[in-house]
């Protein structure tokens, strides 16, 4: 099948290419994707449900959608299955990497989709966005990578890598929590007046320090499922640990699925030096800006 409709650039993407099964619902869709990018997991399954339960609650379905971090472009495959051909929605996708955008755009045509859907890769966040859909983004979807800059900085991951614009901020980038704070503050600028927003929110701090920092980005959000899930073993939390012991942060980690009391960042730290499992607390939210 895929011999019948790839390109030689799509061959190049496909080179190396792991196959996955996304659920979502009662639907299941395959995707390809690229050895440099992130594969889904339970963040990319977590913001898709909260997606498809929006975007049909709503008695018209969002007619501007952009998405900030678009990978593999399972959330418009799914949107195109959700939607159909009953609506003249728009849909976005931004991504750092234009390789990201080349995969989506062979998973879409893979998976014969029809709405209307446009690939901009090489913009930060919100930059690259149209001028003609600023102001007019009814819903913006983003799954952000939320681990802490000192990590962040020894990454080679793309999405990771410091920008030249991550310095000219005045947002606290405590908990990982620096790329969704500034995303949310160039998303003033361009969503529709009654527009939303739905976003991957890491629990690693203490809530009274998640909403302290979302308020002063102008948000206003509501949790719509948490799930909890275990720590990558290969991110590193010194930083959180260092936050915990200079700043006083308060952190939220937990020593197994089901247990109750929270730990801190440093006994986070041991435990998983010492090859112990370490679980946080993964939300999805819905928010407004104000």
């Amino acid at each position: 099948m895929l011999a019948g409709i790839a390109s030689e650039d799509e061959w190049r993407v496909l080179r190396g290419c792991r196959v996955c099964e996304v659920r979502c619902g009662a639907d299941s869709v395959r995707f390809v994707v690229s050895p440099s990018m992130h594969y889904p997991d339970v963040w990319s399954t977590m913001l898709l449900d909260g997606a498809r339960k929006h975007v049909l609650d709503q008695p018209q379905p969002p007619r501007t959608i952009v998405e900030v971090g678009v990978g593999a472009g399972v959330l418009p495959v799914f949107l195109d299955r959700w939607l159909g051909e009953r609506t003249d929605s728009e849909y976005v996708g931004l991504d750092l990497s234009p390789a990201a955008c080349e995969c989506a755009r062979l998973n879409l045509e893979m998976n014969g989709a029809h709405t209307r859907f446009e690939m901009i890769g090489g913009g930060h966040l919100l930059r690259s966005l149209p001028a003609r859909a600023r102001g007019r983004v009814d819903l913006l979807v983003a799954n952000l990578p939320q681990v802490p800059d000192a990590v962040a900085e020894n990454r080679n991951d793309y999405y990771l890598e410091p920008t030249d614009v991550g310095d000219q901020t005045d947002e606290p980038r405590v908990g990982g929590l620096g790329l969704l704070l500034e995303m949310l503050r160039e998303a003033k600028s361009v969503l529709a007046s009654d527009g939303r927003i739905i976003f991957t929110l890491a629990g690693r701090c203490a809530g009274a320090t998640i909403t302290a920092m979302l308020s002063a980005a102008g948000a206003e959000f509501e949790v719509l499922e948490t799930k909890r899930v275990p720590q990558d073993p290969d991110t590193r939390i010194d930083a959180f640990v260092r936050e915990e012991t200079e700043r006083g942060l308060q952190f939220r980690f937990f020593e197994s699925q089901s247990a109750t009391c929270p730990i801190g960042a440093r006994r986070a730290k041991l435990a998983m030096d010492d090859d112990q499992p370490v679980y946080y607390d993964l939300h999805v939210a819905l928010a407004r800006l104000c």
